[in-house]
């Protein structure tokens, strides 16, 4: 008897109009008749070619209408900040 391998399981980026509805506690209704606002306000498109909208791209949006985000230059200086530490120990 040979043991089955184990099946690689991503885990899924790509959302339908419900798992969109429900990630936002709304209904798909709610979504469909306020996805023209969402868009304005900068929410993710759905994917043509796909089919659906990037689960990634929505938690992005989210973030970034939370203030929870920060800039990208914030990012670079506090890795520049890391760098010049580590070298600094080096030497």
């Amino acid at each position: 008897m040979s043991k089955s391998k184990f099946q690689f399981q991503p885990e899924p980026r790509l959302f339908n109009a419900s798992q969109v509805a429900s990630r936002l506690g709304k209904g798909e209704t709610w979504l469909y008749d306020h996805l023209a606002q969402l868009t304005a306000q900068g929410f993710p498109a759905r994917d043509p070619l796909l089919g659906g909208w990037d689960a990634k791209a929505i938690e992005r949006w989210w973030d970034k209408r939370s203030d929870m985000s920060e800039p990208e230059a914030a990012n670079d200086n506090v890795f520049k900040e890391w760098l010049e530490n580590w070298k600094d120990e080096e030497d």
